[in-house]
């Protein structure tokens, strides 16, 4: 999920855990090494949901995502399209991805 700030990214992994949704945040100021502890638990299948701000636009690359929430506006069309890219990778038995653009970004 791309949210608009930490703080949402902090909530939104609040909110999934606390609805029986093992999730994580992810934020640029965060330790390295607690980052890389969060994607490996994506990576793994222990964490379901990663909630970020403006950290897993480039250079990520999970192939099993299958869901992208696109919490957070932009008019960038560029950046549209990184955000969605990030669950359209091949992997083996996932034959979909599933995008929610929760704040209308697609109608731009």
């Amino acid at each position: 999920m791309f949210t608009p700030t930490v703080s949402v990214a902090v909530a939104v992994s609040e909110a999934f855990n606390a609805a029986g949704v093992s999730a994580a945040w992810v934020s640029g100021a965060m330790p390295v090494q607690e980052r890389r502890d969060a994607l490996a638990g994506l990576a793994n299948g222990s964490i379901r949901v990663i909630a970020n701000c403006a950290v897993l636009t480039e250079g990520f690359d999970e192939p099993s995502v299958s869901c992208i929430v696109v919490g957070r506006p932009t008019m960038n069309e560029a950046l549209y399209i990184q955000m969605v890219g990030r669950g359209t990778r091949i992997h083996e038995g996932k034959t979909s991805c599933l995008v929610l653009d929760m704040v209308g970004c697609a109608d731009q």
